[in-house]
């Protein structure tokens, strides 16, 4: 935040301030604070973080005060030993300012109650052009922005990007270099203005122990990036799951199914909005599932719309499964009726969507439609109903409704060039068998077909295999 100042704006460097406890060092700070006093005679005070909150209201007067406490948790929890000096500190301020309801909260609850009041975080959209010069070729680019300390898990990030192998993931704030690192990940160091690379990914993940209200999850915001990060501290109260991002439990199976999950494309209430089909790859309990979501089946005017109405058909006559979402909150019409008559001889889940309202479409008039389909009530919203969708996915894999697609890929020109071989001779065998041609004749073309299968798993058609089978057929006659 040093180097984000207006340049208008006067910075003076402190020397001894440490972020450790060091009783040499915050002596001298509070010399180098009563120097500054008196020289700027200041008429407003506003003291940032724990450490300088304590030392400057040592020196400054009360009633020219205002100290914020970012992240009350760091505190609270990590280092409670400090509360009592925050307790005994209250008064030595005109306020003190909590940078969420939960921060603020957390401040009454400990005791910590004199003129305490909430005031968001807000900032100014980091400006200028940047170029990202790392990462190219991957799916998406995942960013964080924090230094590498304990409570900011860098241990997590390591651990989600190696699960997700074919994502970017990229980390602005480390000090030092950083080595044996995932192919994957990119540590680019302590870089002044970071937030100016969310112009060039796709998401932003932080993973934390305890935050109050992070700048960096607001600068992203700013540049319309979906966030996931830690549910802690106050950034559940600017991020809404589902809308601009979401919030899990701190482990990397909890951040890894939300990155997969993100969305994109952007989601309204306003019908037609999904012109294209995007598709996205996801695990389900090892079992990799091709995900398309199509534009909506409608009429419209609209000739780009029509294109993806037609395009959502097609892919759902080459689909091995249909997932249909009806909302709950309107009755069915014409256009579902049309999705529905898609249904005929295809496997179809249908989820019943936005459970949590006042139904229109109950799950008994959908089971009525759509026959022996089976029906899932669901909420985007407040994310139930998918374990019961996760369920029903793996039965029908595990009773063979599904199957997986266990095709051999070959990528060696020389295997392939054997395998056409065999398939040739293989071809001269059935057409020798259906003109009921001696034996004879198609023994060569096995012999054949099994020489090119050697050259692949290296083994040579043995001399007395020759001899054998040429043994018991005359030929010439």
């Amino acid at each position: 935040m040093w180097q984000a100042l207006n340049e208008n704006i006067e910075k003076v460097h402190i020397q001894h301030l440490k972020r450790a406890l060091s009783p040499v060092s915050d002596f001298f700070t509070i010399l180098s604070f009563i120097r500054l006093y008196y020289k700027y005679r200041p008429d407003i005070i506003h003291l940032h973080s724990s450490k300088v909150g304590i030392l400057g209201r040592i020196v400054f007067p009360n009633k020219k005060t205002v100290y914020t406490v970012h992240g009350f948790d760091s505190i609270r929890i990590a280092y409670r030993r400090y509360l009592p000096i925050e307790k005994f500190f209250q008064k030595k301020c005109k306020a003190i300012v909590g940078v969420s309801n939960y921060d603020r909260q957390n401040l009454w609850d400990e005791g910590i109650t004199n003129n305490v009041y909430r005031v968001f975080n807000g900032i100014y959209q980091p400006q200028g052009d940047v170029a990202m010069k790392v990462a190219h070729g991957y799916a998406k680019k995942i960013l964080c922005i924090a230094r590498v300390a304990k409570p900011k898990r860098f241990d997590l990030f390591l651990e989600t990007a190696k699960m997700l192998p074919q994502y970017a993931f990229i980390w602005i704030g480390n000090q030092e270099e950083m080595e044996n690192l995932p192919k994957n990940v990119f540590c680019l160091g302590n870089i002044p203005n970071a937030g100016i690379y969310n112009k060039e990914i796709d998401l932003f993940m932080l993973a934390s122990d305890y935050e109050g209200l992070p700048m960096v999850i607001l600068e992203a915001m700013s540049f319309g990036k979906p966030v996931v990060a830690s549910q802690v501290g106050g950034i559940s109260e600017v991020i809404e799951n589902g809308v601009n991002g979401y919030t899990v439990d701190n482990t990397a199976k909890a951040l890894l199914n939300k990155l997969c999950g993100t969305e994109k494309a952007i989601v309204t209430d306003i019908a037609g909005t999904t012109r294209d089909v995007l598709e996205q790859s996801i695990n389900l309990h090892g079992i990799t599932l091709n995900l398309m979501d199509t534009a909506g089946i409608r009429d419209t005017e609209d000739i780009v719309e029509q294109i993806g109405v037609q395009r959502a058909k097609k892919y759902a006559k080459e689909a091995d499964l249909i997932l249909y979402v009806a909302d709950s909150s309107t009755a069915l019409d014409e256009n579902d009726e049309e999705i529905i008559e898609l249904f005929e001889g295809r496997k179809v889940i249908v989820l019943l969507n936005k459970s949590d309202l006042e139904p229109v479409t109950t799950e008994q008039i959908l089971k009525e439609k759509v026959g022996e389909h089976p029906v899932i009530c669901v909420s985007a919203k407040d994310e139930t109903g998918f374990e019961q969708l996760e369920d029903t996915l793996k039965n029908m894999f595990l009773e063979g409704s599904l199957s997986f697609n266990d095709e051999v890929c070959i990528t060696n020109m020389r295997h392939k060039a054997a395998l056409m071989d065999a398939k040739e001779s293989l071809k001269q065998v059935t057409e020798s068998i259906a003109q009921d041609m001696p034996e004879d004749f198609f023994s060569i073309d096995l012999m054949s077909a099994y020489e090119s299968l050697g050259t692949i798993i290296g083994e040579a058609v043995d001399d007395d295999l020759v001899n054998e089978i040429f043994s018991k057929f005359c030929m010439g006659k």
